[in-house]
């Protein structure tokens, strides 16, 4: 489906339904084949602790940027990609370009994507290869049952972090650092 077909559809903001690549997933739908998350109290607690050591980091450091949770809708300039994302990091310079649409248009520096026992590893792929093709620098996929982050960036290979070691926003998030066990606190 291209995205001008998507907007059509004139969803209501609460709608489940996401375009991703042309394809567009229904995350309330457990029953359809690339179904993603249905979210349970981990996820939410996982999401919850994240955005604040991101919050935390942003005060300490004063890096211009607006950290969003709870699916925030993003919508992508070349309209590849139109997704609610759990965490996700925009900065200053997208921030002060919105106009009255509800979604943020433009690309998250960070985009924060956090498992639940639900999700199918096909459709989270299909989403971080989204993300990058569109062009966001940085994807976290975060598993709270197994404590990892995994970190993707475009054309590069991904990185797991766990347990005692040091998990960066590289260039993209300048001065965040953090042991990944603590995301999981």
């Amino acid at each position: 489906m291209s995205f001008e077909e998507f907007k059509m559809l004139n969803l209501p903001e609460a709608s489940s339904l996401s375009l991703i690549n042309g394809i567009v997933f229904d995350e309330a739908n457990p029953g359809q084949d690339e179904s993603m998350t249905k979210r349970n109290r981990q996820h939410a607690r996982v999401e919850s602790r994240l955005s604040f050591l991101l919050h935390a980091w942003r005060d300490r450091v004063g890096f211009p940027c607006g950290i969003f949770s709870g699916e925030v809708g993003c919508e992508a300039p070349d309209r590849s990609l139109d997704v609610g994302i759990d965490v996700a990091v925009f900065s200053a310079e997208t921030l002060a370009m919105q106009g009255a649409s509800p979604y943020i248009q433009g690309l998250p520096l960070l985009a924060a994507e956090i498992l639940s026992p639900s999700d199918k590893q096909s459709a989270i792929n299909e989403k971080v290869s989204g993300y990058l093709n569109a062009g966001v620098p940085m994807v976290w996929v975060v598993d709270p049952t197994f404590k990892t982050i995994v970190v993707h960036r475009p054309r590069t290979t991904p990185q797991m972090f766990a347990g005692d070691s040091k998990l960066t926003g590289q260039d993209v998030l300048p001065g965040f650092d953090v042991v990944a066990s603590d995301i999981f606190k």
